[in-house]
């Protein structure tokens, strides 16, 4: 049984945490629970006017901050009247990080591939795209985009939940893993270093375990539009690297 079919047995659990309207736009917290019944939030902020929308869903990057309403509805993204804007924080990342703490989060489960954080990462944004894509003023169409970790989750969700129409991913984190710097430059090195040091685990066995989550095999599962932007001199993930992804999407709107 996939991750995805446990997932879906686990029945729906959304409550509202908050709701307020703001300049056209009426925006809404949720909580939702996802894979081993760990909770992840979801801002949804949708125009006041009757009417069908278009659904745009921004995926985080990684970080602790918290948007409070007072951010939101600064958020140029949020308050939009012309489309329905959604931030997902998934776990460990944002308003979400009651179980999984922001704190060494890329390490978290690191041991395997079963226990792996981005095992329920991954299964909460496929969660999230679900919930969004039932609003009852979307005309249907998804488009999906972040950059850095959200363009990996960019990536993966286009892959696993075929309810995204485009997406656009910015230097997407995890993409051709074996070409990041495991001797000078993070995450890899701290992952690779601290598999060895604290755990034991070889690098070569390490990296067998990653190249689960990497986000060039996902991208073989993409059958939609999709922009990739890439830098040449990103110290983290080298254009070679997201080429590695790129050309892996079988589509040929890419």
């Amino acid at each position: 049984m996939s991750t995805i079919e446990e997932q879906n047995k686990i029945p729906y659990n959304v409550r509202k945490l908050r709701e307020e309207e703001f300049e056209g736009k009426l925006i809404s917290l949720y909580k939702i629970n996802s894979w081993m019944n760990i909770d992840f939030h979801v801002y949804v902020s949708e125009p006041i006017e009757e009417g069908l929308y278009e659904t745009r869903i921004m995926f985080s990057p990684f970080g602790e901050r918290d948007y409070s309403f007072d951010e939101v509805t600064k958020d140029y993204f949020m308050i939009d009247t012309n489309f329905i804007a959604v931030k997902v924080d998934n776990r460990g990342q944002g308003l979400s990080r009651e179980v999984i703490s922001n704190d060494r989060f890329i390490l978290n489960g690191i041991k395997s591939k079963e226990t792996y954080v981005y095992r329920g990462v991954f299964m909460d944004i496929v969660r999230a795209v679900d919930f969004v894509s039932e609003h009852k003023k979307s005309n249907g169409i998804i488009v999906a985009f972040g950059g850095s970790q959200g363009g990996m989750l960019t990536l993966v969700a286009s892959a696993l939940n075929k309810k995204i129409n485009l997406a656009i991913a910015r230097i997407p984190f995890f993409a051709g893993i074996e070409k990041y710097d495991k001797d000078n430059q993070w995450p890899m090195r701290w992952i690779m270093n601290t598999s060895m040091n604290e755990r034991g685990i070889s690098n070569k066995k390490q990296y067998e375990e990653l190249s689960y989550y990497d986000v060039k095999n996902f991208a073989k599962l993409i059958n939609i539009p999709i922009f990739i932007g890439s830098c040449e001199n990103d110290p983290i993930t080298p254009y070679e690297a997201i080429l590695d992804a790129f050309v892996n999407i079988r589509n040929t709107t890419r």
